[in-house]
């Protein structure tokens, strides 16, 4: 089972500390500049907005969390299989017979990527298909454990044709 890297959580955990640093900033600029809103008036007007705000932030992390974590590959024996999460309510997935596979290539794009271990592997099967598993950590483990199957499945489907090629008639 692989799913991305933790790095790609990074970038919208970076702009969600950002994103909830900001209030206090802006905030602590525009108070002294418009007195009105300091008012005890407006103060409940002010909380409502900063909690829809918020709300409005922690959905944002949650939808992202679940669009990473429910983005799942598995490697069976005989299958690779895709469950790819759209939006929140949208999945997709697909699956492709090991013994299919023609080529698997890994792209690692960067310094970061090579650093920290991670990258995509290419499945390409004869026809059009392709399987994209994109910043998969551990990619060579993932590429090695689809050739092996690979070849494991092959050889299981020459023995079973071999096997029931020499296998004698019975007669009745």
């Amino acid at each position: 089972m692989v799913r991305r890297h933790w790095f790609v959580l990074a970038r919208p955990l970076i702009f969600f500390f950002i994103a909830l640093v900001f209030p206090t900033i802006f905030l602590s600029f525009v108070l002294p500049l418009f007195p009105v809103l300091a008012a005890p008036s407006f103060e409940p007007v002010l909380y409502f907005f900063l909690t829809l705000y918020f709300m409005g932030l922690f959905l944002f992390l949650f939808i992202f969390w679940v669009n990473y974590y429910l983005d799942v590959w598995i490697v069976t024996t005989q299958r690779l299989i895709d469950i790819e999460q759209k939006s929140l309510f949208s999945r997709e997935i697909a699956e492709m017979r090991l013994s299919r596979i023609e080529n698997v290539t890994v792209d690692i794009h960067g310094f970061i990527q090579t650093m920290l271990g991670f990258g995509d592997v290419v499945v390409e099967t004869a026809g059009v298909s392709r399987f994209i598993i994109k910043d998969a950590p551990r990619f060579y483990e993932v590429k090695n454990a689809l050739l092996r199957h690979q070849q494991f499945d092959q050889r299981m489907r020459q023995d079973q044709q071999n096997g029931a090629a020499t296998e004698p008639e019975k007669k009745i």
